[in-house]
Formats: C-alpha cells, structure tokens, sequence
C-alpha cells in the first residue's frame, strides 16, 4: 500500500542547477573561460575606455547584471531542465573564437562569447523559453 503513495519532493531536493554545481567546478569553468578570452575581453575593455564612439559598453554587462539582479525571484522560480543541446552551441562557440582568432575578425571571436555563455545556459540549466510563455486560448 505504501508503494503506491507517490510522495511530493521535499524542497531541498528542488534546488537550483547553480546550488548543485560544486563550487570547484564553477570556479574551473569560469578559469577556462577567463583563460579562452582574456585577450579578446582585454582588447574589448581597452576599446571601451579609449574609443568615444563605444565607451557606452562598459556600462553594458553592468546593466545586464542590474536586470539579473531585479530578476532574481522569477529567475529563481524557473525550473530547470539541462539540455544536452546546450553542448553544440558551445561547440559552435568555440569554433567561431577559433575563426575569429585565426582571421583577426574581432567580430567573431567576440560574439563567441555571447555563445559560449548561452550554450553554458542551456547545458546547465535548460530552454526557458518553452517553460515561461504558457498558451493563450481564446475567450
């Protein structure tokens, strides 16, 4: 009788993919990353404190983490669901710095990182898309 009970997850078990993720591995995944595109975020960094027409791109990944920041209780509440699929866009990250490396385009291997970061979205913590627009039906 007792086998047919399907008990509720408790919430300690709901956590989110960050607070699974052991701390070493973060820190060795943000080193790798740090070591891929030191060069190319320096460069960009210079570019935005020497260069009027794009020093507002300093103020760009502080906003992002501003929204990040309001964000924080929805981003909470999404429930995640790694995705495998998460793995090719890192591959096509990582193929685009290479391209962008090796033909001094500076476009392409700072967009990689754009990739890169969604890719590592998608690896770790899943589509959102999918979970947060729900169907609308007609009234």
């Amino acid at each position: 009788m007792a086998d047919s009970v399907q008990v509720a997850p408790l919430a300690a078990e709901r956590r989110s993919w960050l607070t699974r993720l052991p701390w070493w591995q973060g820190a060795a995944l943000l080193a790798l990353v740090a070591i891929l595109y030191r060069s190319i975020l320096a460069r960009l960094f210079t570019q935005w404190l020497h260069d009027p027409n794009f020093s507002h791109g300093i103020f760009v990944p502080a906003f992002a983490l501003f929204v990040i920041w309001q964000e924080r209780q929805k981003l909470r509440s999404v429930e995640s669901r790694p995705s495998w699929s998460g793995l090719a866009i890192i591959v096509f990250a990582l193929v685009t710095v290479a391209l962008g490396i090796l033909g001094a385009e500076l476009f392409l291997s700072r967009v990689s990182l754009l990739f890169l970061l969604a890719g590592m979205t998608v690896l770790f913590a899943g589509w959102p898309l999918g979970r947060v627009h729900q169907r609308r039906t007609a009234v």
